[in-house]
């Protein structure tokens, strides 16, 4: 379970949040963030599909599972 937040109009503006890397769609106010453990966020369905088939971060390749 990773926290997942919803974008207000003035964080929608911020260039580094403009889109999601993996559907390379612009973020809008009111859409749904999921941020992993390295703080990069990313649409939850865009995410959780990327998490299934790998446990990294898009965009900086540390892992995105936590060790217990």
């Amino acid at each position: 379970t990773l926290p997942t937040r919803t974008l207000d109009a003035a964080a929608a503006s911020d260039a580094e949040l403009a889109r999601c890397c993996i559907c390379c769609c612009e973020f809008v106010s009111g859409d749904t963030l999921m941020r992993l453990h390295c703080k990069h966020e990313f649409h939850p369905e865009c995410i959780g599909t990327w998490l299934r088939a790998k446990r990294t971060c898009p965009i900086c390749k540390q892992s995105a599972v936590t060790e217990k």
